[in-house]
């Protein structure tokens, strides 16, 4: 789904992986199944791992340990499997593989191995790394799921490590701030969303409804609509949700630019403007403190037609996002456009 190498470098996913990896040095690791991991999820696991040598149960033949006993050599027996000879090695149990009329003869015999692994503390380790959900194993809990260990920190390390080398400036905040809110974990999503063209930052919404891939709401998250998969929520119709956190990351993102140009506007244009009755009237002593909707009022008329209709643009940014919608694509696509200071 991702670029793995990078996805397990980050540090939610690294300890979540070390998380694993000692369940695994105990004996025995479930990981919930779930189509939407990181590529290389089982190399990243073993790369905690002080020793374990991974075997993959390529087919499952017979009983439960009669399968392991061919992938290891050892007798047809449980017992046989916790040898001390075998220490130092892991069967990769994979349930995709397992025929869904011994799915239960193999969940019974996980919880004896768990079991009688942690009484003996030697013999062979075993992971799962697709347990199905409704998959019981009492003695051993699954691990929860990787994008629960995914920070807002980590998606923002996400995307900035995919930003082109062109981007910068406004595009380069909006491209991160964009990634980080509206694509949540989903990182193949964010890693696209943030090497996108300026067309695309200025209207998420449209490039999500473009986007390719498959909407992945798995079953076995259970989170509230605010951490779903954007292309998820827009195939439910909870388009509001992922509209929010548009808005969200352009108030991050572009709210300091527009403060910034109304500030570069004043001390530009100082001798343009003044305090009038109605400024007055609701506060306003300076013309340091002139908001955009004055000074578009105020300087529309005096400023060229390229800088009249960016002090528009950013009159209807400002007033978009203090009201929690998200700003007109266009306007965005102007405030992009605007030279880095």
């Amino acid at each position: 789904m991702t670029d793995g190498y990078r996805a397990w470098s980050l540090p939610g996913l690294a300890a979540w992986a070390e998380q694993v990896a000692i369940r695994l040095e105990a004996g025995i690791a479930l990981v919930q199944a779930d189509s939407g991991n990181p590529e290389e999820m089982e190399e990243a696991i073993f790369g905690k791992t002080r020793r374990l040598i991974p075997n993959p149960v390529e087919e499952t033949k017979g009983t439960p340990a009669e399968t392991l006993a061919a992938v290891f050599g050892t007798g047809p027996r449980l017992e046989d499997l916790l040898s001390d000879t075998l220490n130092d090695q892991c069967a990769i149990v994979r349930f995709e593989t397992i025929p869904p009329n011994s799915r239960d003869q193999w969940s019974l015999f996980l919880r004896r191995f768990a079991k009688q692994r942690a009484g003996h503390n030697h013999g062979i380790h075993i992971l799962v790394p697709d347990l199905p959900k409704g998959t019981e194993v009492v003695e051993c809990e699954a691990v929860p799921l990787w994008r629960t260990a995914l920070r807002r920190g980590d998606r923002v390390i996400w995307a900035e490590e995919h930003l082109p080398r062109s981007c910068s400036g406004a595009a380069e905040d909006l491209a991160v701030a964009l990634a980080t809110e509206v694509c949540r974990w989903r990182l193949d999503l964010a890693a696209a969303l943030s090497q996108s063209g300026v067309d695309d930052l200025s209207d998420p919404m449209s490039w999500l409804v473009r986007c390719e891939g498959d909407p992945d709401q798995d079953p076995t998250y259970d989170a509230n609509a605010d951490d779903l998969c954007p292309l998820a929520l827009l195939r439910d119709g909870k388009k509001e949700v992922v509209t929010t956190r548009v808005w969200r990351a352009q108030l991050i993102s572009l709210f300091p630019l527009v403060e910034e140009q109304r500030q570069r506007l004043v001390y530009q244009y100082r001798k343009m403007l003044r305090v009038d009755e109605h400024a007055r009237r609701i506060g306003v002593q300076s013309v340091e403190e002139l908001e955009l909707g004055a000074l578009v009022w105020q300087l529309s008329r005096k400023l060229d037609r390229k800088e009249a209709d960016r002090l528009a643009a950013l009159a209807r940014v400002r007033n978009a996002l203090a009201h929690r919608k998200p700003a007109l694509s266009e306007d965005v696509r102007l405030l992009l456009e605007i030279p880095s200071s």
